[in-house]
């Protein structure tokens, strides 16, 4: 093989995480073999994908390192790949650090916004070996490489960004009987649709976004918000949609296959994420902004590091402070209101995604890494 993946994240697990190293997988150039931990139970139709290769590494817990350095061995035995490839860095990073120093095996260090938070920074003596030690870093935006270089001394030429890209399948149109079939079924007829895709957790937005929508609906009264997601913060949510009397206007839709979240996307107006900093994230996961725009899509983000980078703000969307409560009624309230300019955006916004961050881009970049000294 010319590429392992060793990795706490795989489908069918359903986060940006997973999906990220999925296609990560799927456009890598050459022989590419994951390593990803035992489903307890394995999602209903779920096809197991032909690259991957599961192994107990007993949920990754950190200070079982040994346990997946074993394993990592015996996955092993008889082949050597010619790189391999560690995510999440503090989680498998140091197993994988071993056995390339052992058996002379490059590594390459990957980086999400997911990965780099406080508990990064605690451990940042540990971070730094692990990303000096690596023959290259990658990183999912400009931003993140930024901060990376404030606090890990890090060559500029071992950091490569890999934004991480739609899915084709999000640039490509719906059936639309099957759109007006899954409009018929949420009773969006006449509605104005709003859509936002997101874990239930801090960073999100969720708050105040539900505290600033009877305000919203007051200028676009057939408002209807679907909410594509589930997590911790979920209860929290349903009651303050109860607190602000908001029953017929949201409507929770849990979680939702990848493979059928283009077609959700697709029957609405506009996408809208509050993102902004919190205290453990230091950065917004920019994977749903960007198959938002692949599907046509306008866009309302709120303000958080790395949103910049991949919403134009007045081209593709608008971006806004989520604590400004005016800007964020006149961002969403204006977009659902004037259809044309909504458009235009959504337009620009999908052309934007095709020219710069499609995995075709992201595959030339990644082969141009592996090419370099």
């Amino acid at each position: 093989m010319q590429t392992l993946i060793v990795t706490k994240h795989y489908p069918p697990e359903v986060n940006s995480k997973s999906i990220f190293l999925h296609n990560l997988a799927h456009h890598l150039s050459g022989d590419v073999v994951v390593l990803a931990p035992l489903l307890e139970k394995k999602a209903e139709n779920a096809a197991e994908d032909e690259k991957l290769k599961r192994v107990n590494f007993q949920s990754f817990i950190l200070p079982d390192q040994c346990k997946i350095y074993g394993e990592l061995k015996r996955a092993l035995k008889g082949s050597k790949p010619e790189r391999i490839i560690a995510y999440p860095p503090l989680v498998v990073g140091e197993a994988v650090r071993k056995y390339a120093k052992k058996y002379r095996v490059p590594y390459w260090l990957l980086i999400s916004a997911e990965s780099f938070h406080e508990k990064a920074l605690k451990e940042i003596k540990r971070l730094r070996v692990l990303c000096q030690e690596a023959e290259k870093v990658i990183v999912t935006s400009n931003s993140l490489k930024n901060k990376l270089k404030q606090v890990v001394e890090v060559l500029e030429t071992k950091i490569t960004i890999v934004y991480p890209a739609p899915n084709e399948m999000f640039f490509t149109k719906a059936n639309p009987e099957a759109i007006a079939t899954l409009r018929n079924q949420l009773a969006l007829q006449g509605k104005k649709v709003m859509i936002t895709v997101a874990n239930m957790e801090e960073g999100k937005g969720y708050p105040h976004l539900i505290r600033l929508l009877p305000d919203v609906v007051k200028k676009v009264p057939n408002l209807v918000w679907l909410i594509v997601g589930d997590g911790p913060k979920k209860k929290l949510l349903v009651d303050l949609i109860v607190k602000n009397d908001l029953q017929n206007v949201a409507r929770f839709l849990g979680t939702i296959p990848q493979n059928e979240l283009p077609k959700y996307m697709q029957l609405a107006d506009l996408f809208v994420l509050l993102t902004h900093k919190d205290q453990e994230v230091e950065e917004a996961n920019k994977a749903v902004f960007l198959e938002a725009a692949a599907t046509g899509l306008p866009v309302v983000a709120g303000q958080a590091p790395g949103v910049d980078e991949v919403v134009k703000n007045l081209e593709t969307g608008l971006i806004v402070d989520a604590y400004q409560d005016m800007s964020v009624i006149s961002a969403i309230s204006d977009l659902l209101r004037e259809s044309e300019y909504a458009k235009k955006m959504g337009e620009a916004g999908r052309q934007m995604v095709f020219n710069e961050f499609s995995w075709e881009k992201m595959a030339i970049i990644l082969k141009q890494a592996k090419n370099l000294p």
